[in-house]
């Protein structure tokens, strides 16, 4: 793209600072005739946030509207012109701005309204200017605010860039940027969040459907609000790795179904959280199907449904968490790992009384599993293991407590065809030994633990096959 590159004479320094957010854009060189000096400007070194909103043109006969709402804009850094409710701006080419204020009040239903922008293009400046008008500068407090920017861009399939787009607020209100960028699938590059107080809603489905998103934003708060990240990046297919998620303080809600669809995504974060809130990670990686690898789930204290559908549909997903809660939440861990078909080890479950349908279809449609270790003792609350191993491996182990005797056999107890071990108890098997290529089997006295058998007291790490037999092989 041919950028507009100029030279603008000023008496000094002062002179320059005191207009240059109303210049089109900035100057590249400028000249100070009192001290007769030259300063260029690189674009990266541009205040953006002393900018108004403006749409730059990445093709010719770009042209922009604004729904619900009248307001102002310019081109370049001609006149304010007065832009009607639905209203067409003027054409522009390649290379010129389209820059905008309003002094505009965000409404429930349709937030300030919704730009509609017929050609490509990228967008920069302050998103203030368009609440604040001229006095925008240092604007960073939405609380008052809610639904500011609902849908400011939705559907904008034009938008390619806007790392250049300040968003200044620290604080949030309700739905501050829901939906903002909704179905932009072009999308390429997302503006800093640096807010750290956040509301309900705040950034749910800001960027769902970005199909050309590769890299999020970070996300820098430590207390989270109600759906605060709901569906953000859902179905942002190009999207590889998640952003950090420092928060310890979680809410309702707060990441259903944050990545829900990413199918390209691979790394994610560590989640520290160990009090957590009802539905806090509900759906949150549900059909991540590139996912091989989940992140540790540290906490202790559940919520009712708070890993519901967490790693739905991860068909790449091999290793699972470590699940260290003793005490369970109704639905806790419903369809957790549902359809999850390449895992072949369950994460232990310490818990010995289970909640109302705690682990149904946890496993459902794991067609690998091949290894449980399941503790409970009591299992009299309401579905608590309905369907839960409905599909796994028709072949494994299933370690269980010594002193659990009503565990039925099935798809809502123990998988048809598994071997049964007690925890810490000594079972009788088949070893193949296997001695310069000649092979002897044996009786032998064969402890199994979650990672390891004991032979005569001797630990060795080993896998069985799938007869449940185990090999070892000595060199």
């Amino acid at each position: 793209m041919e950028k507009k590159r100029y030279l603008k004479l000023f008496q000094s320094q002062n002179d320059y600072d005191a207009v240059k957010k109303d210049l089109m854009g900035i100057p590249h060189v400028v000249y100070f005739e009192a001290t007769d000096e030259l300063l260029y400007v690189d674009e990266d070194e541009i205040d953006y946030a002393l900018e108004f909103f403006t749409i730059e043109a990445l093709e010719d006969g770009l042209t922009a509207k604004l729904s619900t709402n009248a307001c102002e804009y310019r081109i370049d850094n001609g006149e304010w012109i007065a832009l009607s409710a639905g209203s067409d701006t003027q054409s522009i080419n390649k290379g010129q701005t389209l820059s905008f204020r309003g002094d505009l009040t965000p409404t429930d239903s349709n937030g300030i309204g919704t730009f509609t922008i017929g050609k490509r293009c990228n967008l920069k400046g302050n998103i203030m200017s368009m609440l604040y008008g001229d006095n925008f500068e240092g604007q960073n407090d939405l609380s008052s605010k809610s639904y500011a920017f609902y849908s400011m861009f939705r559907g904008c399939t034009n938008v390619v860039k806007a790392h250049r787009l300040i968003l200044p607020a620290t604080t949030l209100a309700s739905s501050s940027y829901s939906n903002m960028f909704y179905g932009c699938t072009s999308l390429t590059t997302a503006p800093e969040l640096s807010a750290t107080t956040l509301a309900s809603n705040c950034y749910s489905n800001m960027f769902e459907g970005c199909t050309s998103l590769t890299e999020a934003p970070q996300l820098p708060a430590t207390t989270l609000a109600k759906s605060c990240y709901y569906f953000m990046f859902s179905y942002c297919t190009s999207l590889t790795e998640a952003p950090q998620l420092p928060a310890t303080t979680l809410a309702d809600e707060c990441y259903y179904n944050m990545f829900q669809g990413c199918t390209s995504l691979m790394e994610v974060p560590q989640l520290s959280a160990t009090t957590l809130a009802y539905q806090c990670y509900s759906q949150m990686f549900y059909g991540c199907t590139s996912l091989t690898t989940a992140p540790q789930l540290p906490a202790t204290t559940l919520a009712d449904e708070c890993y519901y559908n967490m790693f739905y549909g991860c068909t790449s997903l091999t290793t699972a968490p470590q699940l260290p809660a003793t005490t369970l939440a109704e639905m806790c861990y419903t369809s957790m790992f549902d359809s999850c078909t390449s895992l072949t080890k369950a994460p232990q479950l310490p818990a010995t009384t289970l909640a109302r349908s705690c682990y149904s279809s946890m496993f459902n449609g794991c067609s690998n599993l091949n290894y449980i270790k399941m503790l409970a003792t009591d299992i009299s609350a309401t579905r608590c293991l309905n369907n839960w191993v409905n599909g796994v491996a028709s072949i494994g182990t299933f370690v269980k407590n010594a002193a659990m005797t009503s565990l039925p056999s099935g798809i809502n107890g123990i998988p048809s065809g598994w071997t049964v071990v007690n925890e810490g108890e000594s079972v009788d098997t088949t070893i193949n030994v296997e001695i310069n290529d000649s092979s002897i089997n044996f009786l032998s006295n064969v402890e199994i633990t979650e990672d390891s058998i004991s032979i005569n007291g001797e630990n060795i790490t080993i896998q069985n096959d799938e007869n449940n037999n185990y090999n070892i092989i000595i060199e």
